[in-house]
């Protein structure tokens, strides 16, 4: 017996760890849900969500608001009866009275109108900034719902399987038991492990329930849809240096274009409000019905006299004065502000870089040959049941830290390129490949191929 054992147990062993060849079978199942695509859910998330239609209705909105500004206003007109005295009708006879009519048109001085045109278009210009950083917003949240996604799902697999080598072992232990070289703790022991990842996928389970709603939500679905599995995201090293970063940051963020937008308006308000001490002008014209006598005639031109200019105008300048100055600082606050989230994002993107890496090519390979090396030495009481826990819980949670950490990368990146207005990853975003096995992307594999 002692010399089957070892031999029963090295079968055990090859069965358990699961092969390439196994893992592509699984991954071309048909019974596989369809994948999820990146970029179709971003090309939903334009026409669908209700945010982004609400600002592109505000911007049409926005648009009718030119040409009425540098209109003049409307003229008006006026119809009076004059008559001398209530005894009688004095028309025709008496001079003083009459049935007239006359028409009147408030002219604002020079260049009034043009400036209140320009407002609006500013504000137009505005909108369609404010439309632009709201896009990038949701773009943001659909692609880390997406991430965080693909990642729960990962972790489910991940302890699943872990569950699977944990039972497998638990089987090894009862064998053993059965012919006196285990021990019943053991057996309690994995079944207590078997228990702790239950409770780590029951969580999982309901957390991916809510990103799906979360994702359903921002497309405008109802909660509930079914959503599918994202696609396999692969690492990809990161591209571009912070210096090139901050110089997309300024060069194309539409918060930082909305705040010099915003003092470009200022700027245009001052402009106006030393308008507003010239005078604005009103030009009436009249005729007048006399009967038998002669008709009468006027016209008349009025103007504004700003005799309060003190206490309106020059307060109103200074106002626009102090407002000017203020948007200058705060579109310095808001480019700091920018920079600074934008190094928090790239220091996240980095350190999950270079984490995943040395998962890849250190920790995963080393706790792979580790739980090898206790599968072939438990069978021959080279190490105990415990240590062999320890080795498949450190194997299953490197790899889970792996897929964290590329979780962690793309989601820095969703950040990036949300406040950067870019697309850095554009063909790792939508490999257009379906989603792949866990072992697909295991370090051993790679290893092999290195």
């Amino acid at each position: 017996m002692k010399k089957i054992f070892p031999i029963i147990s090295m079968i055990f062993i090859i069965i358990t760890i699961p092969s390439k060849t196994q893992a592509n079978s699984s991954s071309l199942d048909e019974s596989q849900p369809k994948p999820l695509v990146l970029k179709i859910l971003i090309k939903e998330a334009i026409t669908r969500n209700p945010k982004i239609k609400a600002a592109e209705k505000e911007i049409t909105a926005s648009s009718y608001r030119i040409k009425p500004a540098q209109t003049l206003p409307d003229p008006m007109i006026e119809l009076g009866i004059k008559n001398m005295g209530l005894s009688q009708w004095m028309i025709g006879t008496d001079p003083m009275s009459g049935i007239g009519v006359s028409i009147s048109q408030l002219i604002p001085f020079f260049g009034k109108l043009r400036i209140q045109g320009e407002l609006s278009r500013k504000e137009y210009e505005f909108k369609q900034l404010k439309l632009e950083e709201i896009k990038q917003e949701v773009f943001r949240q659909v692609k880390q719902n997406y991430f965080d996604l693909f990642y729960l799902h990962k972790a489910v697999y991940i302890y699943q399987k872990q569950k699977e080598l944990v039972e497998k072992a638990l089987a090894l232990t009862e064998t053993r038991y059965s012919v006196g070289r285990g021990t019943q703790a053991d057996i309690f022991k994995a079944q207590l492990e078997i228990s702790r990842m239950d409770e780590m996928i029951i969580p999982m389970s309901q957390m991916i329930k809510a990103k799906e709603s979360s994702l359903n939500l921002l497309l405008d679905y109802p909660p509930h849809s079914p959503v599918g599995i994202p696609e396999q995201i692969d690492f990809s090293t990161f591209p571009l240096s912070l210096d090139q970063l901050e110089e997309t940051l300024i060069r194309l963020s539409p918060v930082l274009k909305e705040a010099e937008k915003n003092t470009e308006t200022k700027e245009k308000e001052i402009e106006m409000a030393k308008k507003n001490f010239y005078p604005d002008f009103k030009v009436k014209a009249g005729w007048e019905y006399k009967g038998k006598l002669t008709d009468m005639y006027e016209f008349m031109v009025g103007m504004e006299i700003p005799i309060f200019a003190k206490r309106k105008q020059s307060l109103r300048l200074k106002e626009t004065n102090v407002m000017t100055e203020s948007s200058l600082l705060e579109k310095i606050s808001i480019k700091n502000e920018l920079l600074m989230n934008l190094n928090d994002f790239f220091i996240k993107a980095k350190t999950a870089e270079n984490l995943i890496h040395l998962y890849k090519t250190q920790i995963i390979p080393q706790s792979q040959l580790a739980l090898e090396a206790s599968f072939a030495a438990y069978p021959v009481d080279k190490t105990d049941f415990m240590s062999l826990l320890d080795d498949i819980s450190i194997q299953f949670a490197a790899e889970l830290a792996l897929y964290r950490e590329l979780n962690q990368l793309w989601n820095a990146t969703a950040d990036i390129e949300a406040v950067t207005a870019t697309n850095i990853f554009p063909n790792l975003i939508d490999t257009g490949e379906a989603p792949n096995d866990i072992n697909n992307f295991s370090i051993s594999d790679e290893t092999k191929k290195e």
